[in-house]
């Protein structure tokens, strides 16, 4: 019910529908989740953060099938511009999953988004090391070489799809996507 007041664009009725699930379970992951971005979306801030940290000390939330929550965490938080706390969810969903290239491209994101051209670099190496074929890696790689040509900054050998060094072309393709289109 609070997922539908919040796409109504209800915030306080959304509020009111997560504490009640909070009162009968206070370790919900899906209502503490919900609660958290909402206050995000509300721009409280203080109370995100504070929502966030418990449910980070929920132990139930170190299972597989919930990697997903602390990767949608670190979205949001990103988007947020609250990077260090981004970062730290990124980091407790690859301790779960850490063979997840989606991760590692966020993380990579995350490092692109402040022109921190040499960890965005190894992050999505990362990412393309798990699965050479991710496209939307491949782009995010070019456009993180692109930023560190702008700079002066020479990076290690460029990788292709299949593995091997390569000269890359740092200005083909710029332009036509944007780390926003990727997922």
């Amino acid at each position: 019910m609070a997922e539908k007041h919040r796409a109504r664009g209800e915030p306080f009725s959304a509020e009111f529908e997560y504490f009640n699930a909070l009162k009968i379970d206070p370790d919900s992951i899906r209502a503490n989740f919900g609660i958290g971005t909402l206050y995000m979306e509300m721009g409280d801030t203080g109370r995100a953060k504070e929502v966030f940290k418990k449910l980070s000390e929920v132990e139930a939330i170190f299972e597989e099938e919930n990697k997903h929550i602390f990767n949608e965490f670190g979205i949001e938080l990103r988007k947020a511009t609250m990077v260090d706390e981004a970062l730290a969810n990124y980091k407790k969903a690859i301790t779960i999953s850490p063979h997840d290239e989606h991760l590692h491209f966020n993380v990579s994101r995350l490092y692109y988004d402040r022109k921190d051209w040499d960890n965005a670099m190894e992050w999505i190496r990362m990412a393309l090391q798990i699965n050479p074929h991710f496209t939307e890696a491949t782009r995010l790689e070019t456009l993180i070489l692109t930023g560190m040509k702008g700079q002066g900054i020479t990076p290690g050998p460029e990788r292709s799809p299949g593995g091997e060094d390569v000269g890359l072309d740092l200005d083909a393709g710029v332009g036509k996507s944007s780390p926003d289109e990727a997922p």
